[in-house]
């Protein structure tokens, strides 16, 4: 490795971040671009965010994926002191509000093998309905602690630059901006769904997702404790409470809907989670309420799409010289010195410093001797479309 490696980062959100911050670790620098003015602009943006594990009834790829990265997130939470820069409280509830959801958690803590530094079962006080509760989950400002993990990590911030086009050539990649053309020894893409404009990416199978949140006054309610139910509804944090959040694939207006911040304040109504008076006076002024919309990138599968970006024309041409779409599908080569960080979704903020680590290990070739994290990584890699779209008999691939 040189010892002034050029690193370059397109976005300048938590995925970025996480990126950077790998890098710091190692002693390097990235530069980031980021196409509008200020970074954090887009989802992590929202004032209010929570961290915590994904869990799954039996073990799986993706909760044992997000209990690792959950764990990461507090380890370095406490190395970088962020306490000390970012306002957070301790402590989160997701109700168990029917049977099949104690089902679940229930089995998900027995066969997760969680301690109760992670996990267990506990009564939520307000609303009294069994919960897991994650006593080190995390509410926090996602648009601070991305501003400080980036300021930690030393990047270079290239505000309102926008990347046209990239092209990895001569152990180099060539990246051109509206500005100006550069070269770096690496560059990850971790700008979210305008990821899919550049030509590599855009056959992925993921969308743009839109989020719309509510952003209330503390004085309306104070939770000791934030409560995930479906939505979720947070612990004050600087003045602020946020209820959350809507979710739509196919209507992708930038502009807030009422109906959706109606069916927000509907959704906490089976849980009695605000006061009958504070709630119908919500419910007859919903126009004048704060909201925030927002976007984000998910993929076919809500994982995370991690690791180097493939070549995605050296699978299709061999793909064509095959006429049966039988035996083992044709080989999948990746770029050396481009990586991804991308699709992190609703989990962006519990997934992305380790997303980002496993990434950089991963390109730098570090993972080699490191089974555990690279198998962690492998069932991540964007592989994994190419491979579905092969086995459905080649009708994806014809859509590349």
């Amino acid at each position: 490795m040189k010892e002034e490696t050029k690193v370059a980062i397109i976005g300048g959100g938590i995925a970025a971040a996480g990126v950077a911050y790998a890098f710091k670790k190692r002693g390097m620098q990235a530069t980031i671009f980021e196409s509008k003015p200020q970074v954090a602009e887009g989802a992590s943006g929202n004032p209010i965010g929570l961290v915590y594990p994904f869990l799954t009834k039996q073990k799986t790829v993706e909760s044992e994926f997000s209990i690792q990265a959950f764990l990461y997130f507090l380890e370095i939470w406490q190395k970088e002191k962020l306490d000390e820069k970012v306002l957070s409280k301790d402590g989160l509830y997701f109700l168990l509000h029917s049977e099949s959801l104690r089902d679940r958690y229930q089995n998900a803590i027995l066969s997760h093998n969680l301690g109760e530094e992670i996990a267990y079962l506990k009564t939520e006080p307000k609303t009294n309905i069994l919960s897991i509760f994650y006593p080190k989950g995390k509410t926090i400002q996602p648009k601070e602690f991305t501003k400080a993990l980036l300021v930690n990590s030393g990047a270079v911030i290239k505000a309102e630059e926008v990347c046209l086009r990239f092209e990895e050539a001569e152990d180099r990649v060539h990246l051109e901006t509206h500005l100006k053309k550069y070269e770096f020894d690496f560059l990850f893409l971790c700008n979210s769904y305008s990821s899919l404009e550049f030509t590599d990416l855009n056959w992925i199978p993921s969308k743009k997702v839109r989020g719309q949140i509510l952003i209330l006054e503390e004085q309306i309610l104070n939770l000791p404790n934030s409560v995930l139910y479906g939505d979720y509804l947070s612990t004050p944090i600087n003045g602020q409470i946020v209820l959350g959040a809507s979710y739509d694939e196919f209507r992708l207006d930038e502009t807030s809907r009422t109906s959706d911040s109606q069916s927000l304040l509907e959704g906490t109504i089976p849980f009695s989670l605000f006061p009958n008076e504070i709630l119908k006076s919500m419910r007859r002024n919903v126009e004048n309420l704060q909201t925030r919309v927002s976007f984000r990138h998910q993929s076919e599968d809500r994982r995370p799409i991690l690791g180097s970006l493939c070549k995605t024309k050296d699978f299709l041409e061999l793909a064509k010289m095959s006429e049966k779409k039988q035996g083992n599908p044709p080989p999948i080569t990746h770029f050396d010195r481009i990586g991804v960080v991308l699709s992190l979704g609703s989990r962006g903020l519990t997934h992305s410093l380790l997303g980002g680590e496993l990434t950089v290990s991963y390109l730098l070739g570090e993972l080699k001797y490191e089974n555990s994290k690279r198998q962690l990584l492998e069932s991540h890699l964007m592989d994994r479309f190419l491979l579905r779209m092969w086995k459905r008999g080649g009708l994806g691939l014809k859509k590349i």
